[in-house]
Formats: structure tokens, C-alpha cells, sequence
């Protein structure tokens, strides 16, 4: 809620509250007061305008309810509150006051002379005048003894009458009607608004997923002036609707509407094309429809928008995921809305990698002799999910010293050699450059599968049957006592109840090596079983539950970390000095002038940039503190790098190793291999493939012509999806002379994107 809203509110609140308090003051001043002239006229004047006053803002704040915020209209009439019911009646008090001071204000303090002393009765000594007389039989019939004629008597009835038909039957009736019917229309989320300025600044969720309450609960941390979060849903309102207020009280910013996402004028209801960001989650247990009526949702938002909106996407899907990242969606969508797909499972695993214990310890430098060791019972989704995210960041630089060292993802699975298949299948390029091998029963001892160019750092291994099989439970204590293993081991069976059991009765050398840093259960569904019996010292202190649905949310590397960007900011920077960029003089190196303009060139660049380079570039954000704490480089050694850094005349990037030193250099010659190690194994999981020798022949062949740059485009861009940089490190400058230089740079940059990230 914004902080003019705010005071308004708190303005009517104040008001509302004088006037009450005016009209005690008045009722019991007309009984106390002993005369009139003087001071008492005084009093009689300050308590007349101060209720008038006040009951005219009063019921210019009703009028503006009324008529623009329906929303806290029907939230008022719902609420069954009794401060709620409290404003009702002070509104309606308000009605003759206001009356009462415009009649007094347009004729001034001297009475009206209209009396009817047939109708009140000749013993009056003050008669009222005829519009309160009226009143008075209008509302009360009971006073009809009073008049004392029979013409007075006839006309008491007919009023009476007519009062007690409209006031007591329809009127009472039909006000009581409709504010039962709009309040339970509100709460049931049937009640739809017209848009104006009383919406303010809102966001639109479409779905009720279960992740929407975390959700809804990081965009009021996050953003604490929106003024609504709309959320159309097909589940069950009510039960949403508790959820949330367990979570995050009553908070009033929350707009339930209850229709399908798939309905065209439920979507316009929403008025999505005004809101501030738009996300797409769709409903719980939709297989296989999920992806599909999200991607149909947003095909109708994008024709209808008339402004470039932020929307993300839930794919629950992997593989649909993972097209959308790799790829620009259609024109037309990509120019009407921001696109930013997102998985529920994905996100999940990028937060274990970088909140939970680190899967590499203290890090793993050049010189270390251990390993990473992933294994995985289950390949459900969010196995799969938790083995790809250990992918993209589980690169060291002692693989360069032995081959040996490379991260191991293990599988382990009933259905090992069928989801292998469907694994391998979908990531045709990384199985034709990896290390891999298939293991069952039988053949436990399998030969590995080892590619022609074996340059990948990861190798996988597939093994049939269940946790729970004896060459299963054999297998795991072999990994316990592997003496180069940092193991961490994950159990990610969707059901809850076998996943929980198969991490309790895992051989007991998982819980009492050393080389096991953590062992993973996914609960989906509530994780305070297991956070019941892992306390500190106990036997399954190194239980950890992740993947609960009721806490999963946008990650922040997509929702508001702005490394991603400004490693964005430092590839698009190296790309204009390689090119002739003309804004560094002659006495300022490269390192500096990007150091001075990464940050605000990445933030200007990032909502431009395509979708697959911000996803690229939040791969590289992720491993930014691995690389630091793993590369044994100093901050005053990365200054010294800085210094010894130049481009020549032709924009190639030149080490001065006389000021670097040979030891730096080759530091820095690591961390930037160990970069593009990371960068061939998040291209090859984005679905490209490397380069035939036919097709890297051809390439040679074109190279310094201007064939070149259109042919490696082709080739990467068509149906081929095939990258020429997908390479050893050491074959870059003959593949592809330069584009070396970028993971040098990057390398450099590391310390500065961190600590631009924390300022």
C-alpha cells in the first residue's frame, strides 16, 4: 500500500472517530445544557460544525467506496467485523447530520417556521417542522397515537404504512440482500471489479499452485507498496484462502477470483495489461495439461496487452523448461511481454546449491585431491532437476591437473536403464562428450563409456533397483569409504511417507563418514517430520528436507539478484572493446574501464537481452563464489592481473605475463578453463551438440573470410543447434581465435561482480 493511501486512510479512520465522539459531546450537551447566550452558544456552534464537517467527509469517503473501490467495499460488507459494522451504522448517522447541517448552513440559526401540531399533538410546546414530523412516522409508526384529528389520523396511517413497507420490508430487505450477496460473491471470488485509479499498483497471479503463498508472501516483502495481488484460481477458494491468511493474516491486498485460466474473459477481468508484473503458475496436479494452458494463457495475454509486461511462466514440465531457455520465443509474445520461464523443481535445486552446505566443502582448489560425488535415488523431476543444477555448478580446477577428479552424478533407480534412455535421449550432445556407464545387479562392475574428446568435467553413472536392494545398500558404503569423495546423497522419491523411510534405513556408514556432507530428502508436502529428528549431535543430523511446495518461490538469480546482469554487463563491454570501442584512453587499461561501467551497462542491457543469454548468464552467476574460494587468487593478485590486461589494434586480449608473474598467469589460465568447462556443459544441457569433424573442418576452411561468422551462425542458430565453441579449452584459439578472451575477462571481473552485488 502506497504511503499516500496510507495516510488517507488513517485520515478517515481519525475522522470517523471525531465524529463519533462529536456526537456523544452533542447528545449529552442537549441534555445538560442549563440556558443559552454566551459561552453555550459557543458550544452549541463548535459541536454543530464539527459533526457536520465530519459527517460530510464521512459520507464523501462512502460516496467514493461506492463508486470506485469496490474492492474494500466488499471486503467491509464481508467482514462481519464489528468495527466493520460500526463504519455501516456511523455512515448512516452521517445521512441526517449532513441533512440537518445543509438545511441549518442554506437558512441560517433562525428556526424554520413549518410546524403540525395536529399530527404531534397540541401539548407540544416546541413543534418540529413537517419534514421531521414525516420522518418521525416514516421510521417509528408507533407515534401515530399523538395525532388528534381524524384527518392527522388518517394521513399518520398512510405514512406509517408506507414506512413500514419500504423501510422495514424492502428497503431493510433488499439493503440486507445485497450486501450478503456481494459480500459472499467476495469471499467465494465471484465478485469482478472495472479498473480505475483505485486499483493502484498491483500484480496478477494466475493459478493456485501451491508455491502462490510463498510467492505471495516474497512480492509483500519484496514489494511493500503494492496496493493488490489479483489471483485467479479454479481450485478451491476457501481453502486457498485460509492457507494464505495462516501465512499472512488478513492481509487486505489479496483479491481472490475464482475462474479458469483458460477462459478468455476471465483473463480481461483481470486486467492484466495494467498490472505490474503478471505470473502464470496454473493449478496443482494438472498433468499433462499444465504447460499447455499456461503457454495457451499467455499466447491470448500477449495479443491483448498494450505494454511491455513481465510474465513468468511455470513449466512444470523439464524438457519444455529447458526448450524455452535455450530458445526466443514467438515474435509476437516476445513483443508484448517479457517472458521468463521458470520450473518449480529447478528452482528448488538452485536454492540447495546455494543455501544449503556447499556440495564441495571448503572448496576445491587446484591442488586438492578429492572429488564430488552426487547420488541420487530417484529420477523423479526433481532428481533430475537437482543432478542438472549439480551440473552447471560443480566445476573445479583440479580436473586440469587429473583427469581423475571430474564431478560424479550417480542415478539410482528401479526403472534405472528405461530413464536413462529418456535421459540420454534428450540430451543427445552431452551423451556423445561424456563419461557415462549403466550398472544392474548383475553387472555391477560395468565398463565406462568413454568418448573420443573426453574433456567434460562430469561424468554420469546410471544403476538399476531400489535403495533399499543389498547391491544397492553394498554400493553406498563403497562410496562411504572412497577417501576422494565429497559425497552428498539425495533421495527425491515423490512420495513422502518412502522417501522418509528409504533416508532412515540407508546403511548406517552414510550418517558416520565423513565424506558424506549432507543427505537430501525431498517432502513435498511437510518437512517437519524430518526436521523433528535432525537435530545437531543426533544420528540423522545430516537429514535435510528441501523441495516443500509451500515454500517454493522465483529464485532470486531471475527474480531480483543483479549478478546475472552485470555479468551480462561485462560480456557486452568486452564484446565493444573487441570491436573498436572507442570510450578507453590510452591511460586507462581495460579491467578499469570496465570496472567503472559493468554495473550500469548490465542493469541498462538486462531487459533487452534474450532470453537464453539471461539464462546463460545466470548459470555463470551461480558458480562465482565456487570459482572465488576455489581459484587461490588474492585480491591484490586479481589487481595485479588488472594491470597486466590490454587489447591490441585487432582487439585481441593481451596478458603481460613480466607484470603478472608466470604463477598468476597460470592461475588465471585455470580459472578461466574451469569457466569454459562450465560454459560447454550449460550449452550441451541446453539441447546444442558440438561441431562433426566435417562440419569443424568446413569452418577452418571459412575462417578470416565473411563466410565464416554466417556459417558458425547457421549452424548454431538452425536445426543443426550445433556450437563451434564447444571445445577443450586449449583448442579455443584454433576453433575460434578470441573468443578466449571473454573467460579470461570474466574470470578477472569475479571479485568486482561480488561485492557490486552486495553494495
Amino acid at each position: 500500500m502506497s504511503k499516500y493511501n496510507r495516510f488517507l486512510r488513517r485520515l478517515y479512520n481519525l475522522a470517523v472517530l471525531f465524529f463519533c465522539v462529536m456526537i456523544l459531546c452533542r447528545l449529552l450537551w442537549t441534555c445538560i445544557r442549563p440556558g443559552v447566550g454566551g459561552f453555550y452558544d459557543f458550544i452549541n456552534s463548535t459541536l454543530f460544525w464539527g459533526t457536520g464537517l465530519a459527517a460530510i467527509y464521512i459520507l464523501t469517503g462512502a460516496v467514493y467506496l461506492l463508486i470506485f473501490d469496490h474492492i474494500r467495499l466488499d471486503r467491509i460488507l464481508s467482514g462481519g467485523k464489528l468495527k466493520n459494522i460500526l463504519l455501516v451504522i456511523t455512515v448512516i448517522i452521517a445521512v441526517p447530520v449532513t441533512i440537518h447541517f445543509i438545511m441549518v448552513s442554506a437558512y441560517g440559526w433562525s428556526k424554520i417556521p413549518i410546524g403540525t401540531p395536529e399530527m404531534m399533538g397540541e401539548e407540544m410546546k416546541d413543534t418540529p417542522g413537517l419534514l421531521w414530523t414525516i420522518v418521525y412516522y416514516f421510521i417509528d409508526p408507533g407515534n401515530q397515537h399523538m395525532a388528534i384529528t381524524h384527518r392527522s389520523q388518517i394521513w399518520a396511517m398512510i405514512t406509517g404504512i408506507a414506512g413500514v413497507t419500504l423501510m422495514s420490508g424492502l428497503l431493510v430487505s433488499s439493503i440486507t440482500n445485497l450486501f450478503d450477496r456481494r459480500g459472499d460473491g467476495f469471499l467465494m471470488g465471484t465478485c469482478r471489479y472495472k479498473y480505475n485509479f483505485a486499483f493502484g499498483k498491483f500484480v496478477v497471479i494466475i493459478g493456485g499452485h501451491e508455491m502462490v503463498i510463498r510467492l505471495c508472501k516474497d512480492l509483500i516483502e519484496k514489494q511493500p507498496d503494492l496496493n493488490h495481488i489479483f489471483i485467479l484460481t479454479s481450485s478451491n477458494i476457501e481453502a486457498l484462502r485460509r492457507n494464505l491468511n495462516s501465512v499472512l493474516g488478513e492481509d487486505e491486498r489479496m483479491v481472490l477470483y475464482y475462474g479458469d485460466r483458460s477462459n478468455e474473459s476471465e483473463l480481461e477481468a483481470l486486467h492484466y495489461d495494467r498490472a505490474e508484473a503478471i505470473y502464470v503458475i496454473g493449478e496443482e496436479e494438472e498433468e499433462p495439461l499444465h504447460d499447455a494452458l499456461n503457454m495457451k494463457c499467455i499466447q491470448y495475454m500477449a495479443k491483448h496487452t498494450r505494454y511491455k509486461i513481465k510474465c513468468f511462466v511455470l513449466f512444470e514440465n523439464q524438457t519444455t523448461f529447458t526448450a524455452f531457455q535455450a530458445s526466443d520465443i514467438r515474435s509476437l509474445i516476445n513483443e508484448k511481454l517479457e517472458f521468463i520461464p521458470f520450473n518449480f523443481y529447478e528452482t528448488w535445486a538452485q536454492k540447495v546449491c546455494s543455501e544449503y552446505k556447499p556440495i564441495d566443502a571448503t572448496g576445491l582448489p587446484y591442488s586438492a585431491s578429492k572429488r564430488v560425488h552426487i547420488v541420487i535415488s530417484g529420477m523423479s523431476k526433481m532428481g533430475i532437476a537437482l543432478a542438472l543444477e549439480c551440473a552447471h555448478t560443480a566445476h573445479y580446477p583440479n580436473f586440469i591437473r587429473d583427469k581423475n577428479l571430474r564431478t560424479k552424478i550417480t542415478f539410482i533407480d528401479p526403472n534405472a536403464q528405461e530413464e536413462m534412455e529418456y535421459f540420454m535421449g534428450r540430451f543427445k550432445g552431452l551423451k556423445m562428450l561424456s563419461k557415462w556407464r549403466f550398472c544392474s545387479e548383475e553387472n555391477m562392475q560395468a565398463q565406462w563409456n568413454i568418448p573420443e574428446q573426453d574433456f567434460l568435467d562430469i561424468e554420469w553413472e546410471f544403476i538399476k533397483g531400489g535403495i533399499q536392494a543389498p547391491h544397492i545398500q553394498e554400493y553406498l558404503k563403497s562410496c562411504c569409504m572412497d577417501e576422494q569423495a565429497l559425497i552428498t546423497m539425495a533421495v527425491t522419491i515423490p512420495d513422502t511417507n518412502q522417501a522418509l523411510a528409504s533416508v532412515l534405513y540407508l546403511p548406517a556408514e552414510v550418517y558416520e563418514s565423513d565424506a558424506v556432507q549432507q543427505v537430501l530428502v525431498y517432502q513435498p508436502k511437510e518437512a517437519a517430520m524430518v526436521n523433528g529428528i535432525n537435530a545437531e549431535g543426533m544420528r540423522f543430523c545430516k537429514l535435510k528436507p528441501f523441495g516443500m511446495k509451500g515454500e517454493g518461490h522465483i529464485h532470486p538469480m531471475i527474480f531480483n539478484d543483479p549478478k546475472p546482469a552485470f555479468v551480462e554487463g561485462i560480456y557486452d563491454m568486452v564484446w565493444d572493446l573487441k570491436n573498436g570501442e572507442k570510450g578507453v584512453s590510452e591511460n586507462k587499461n581495460p579491467i578499469q574501464y570496465i570496472r567503472e561501467r559493468f554495473a550500469e551497462t548490465g542493469l541498462k542491457n538486462w531487459e533487452t537481452a534474450k532470453i537464453w543469454a539471461k539464462w546463460s548468464n545466470i548459470y555463470n552467476a551461480e558458480t562465482l563464489k565456487t570459482k572465488l574460494k576455489s581459484a587461490e587468487i588474492s585480491n591484490e593478485e586479481y589487481n595485479r592481473l588488472a594491470q597486466g590486461i590490454s587489447f591490441d589494434n585487432n582487439g585481441k586480449l593481451i596478458i603481460d605475463k613480466d607484470k603478472t608473474g608466470n604463477e598468476l598467469y597460470e592461475k588465471l589460465h585455470r580459472l578461466a578453463t574451469v569457466e569454459h568447462n562450465r560454459w560447454n556443459m550449460e550449452k550441451l544441457l541446453m539441447g546444442y551438440r558440438a561441431l562433426t569433424p566435417n562440419e569443424r573442418k568446413k569452418c577452418q576452411e571459412l575462417y578470416g573470410s565473411d563466410d565464416f561468422e554466417k556459417y558458425k551462425n547457421e549452424l548454431k542458430n538452425g536445426i543443426q543447434r550445433a556450437h563451434l565453441d564447444i571445445c577443450p579449452f586449449e583448442d579455443l584459439p584454433c576453433c575460434d581465435p578470441g573468443i578466449e578472451d571473454y573467460d579470461y575477462i570474466i574470470s578477472v571481473m569475479i571479485p568486482d561482480i561480488l561485492k557490486q552485488a552486495e553494495n
